[in-house]
Order: C-alpha cells, then sequence, then structure tokens
C-alpha cells in the first residue's frame, strides 16, 4: 500500500472521530483531543529522543488548566455545533 493510500484511510478515520465527538458531546470532542495530543506527543517524543514522562505531565497540567478556565468561564464552544442545542 502506497503512501498516499495510507494517508486517505487516515485522514477519512480522523474526520470520521472528529465529527463523531462533535455529534455526541462536548465532553466526547474534548476526549478525543486529549486522546490526538497525547498521540502526537508520544510521536514527537519519539523523533526527538525524548526521555522521561514531563512532557506527558506538563501537556495533562495544561489540558486540565484550559478546561479549568473554560468550564469557569461557561465557554463551551463545541455546544454550539451540537445537535442538541439547535
Amino acid at each position: 500500500m502506497n503512501e498516499f493510500v495510507k494517508r486517505i484511510i487516515t485522514g477519512f478515520i480522523y474526520i470520521f472521530l472528529l465529527l463523531s465527538a462533535i455529534m455526541l458531546d462536548a465532553d466526547a470532542f474534548d476526549f478525543l483531543f486529549l486522546s490526538f495530543g497525547i498521540i502526537c506527543l508520544f510521536e514527537f517524543k519519539m523523533l526527538i529522543k525524548l526521555r522521561g514522562l514531563y512532557i506527558f505531565i506538563a501537556f495533562l497540567f495544561m489540558w486540565w488548566v484550559f478546561l479549568s478556565i473554560c468550564v469557569r468561564l461557561n465557554f463551551r464552544c463545541i455546544y454550539f455545533y451540537s445537535p442538541q442545542y439547535w
């Protein structure tokens, strides 16, 4: 299988997961992007040969701060795209 076909299949999977999370719930959307972030960090860590778990801990802390600020300000932009709010 050549590289182009792999990228097309991966793109369709990504679009399917993204649209499913948007239509499902804001928490599913948050979890999906948390998962994507951790996967991207893992691959980046392997590329630059970084040791330790500090980057994951920092990412999770920043994610928690971001969600805490969003909840405190009552700002959830994904609600506007969710069908239950149409």
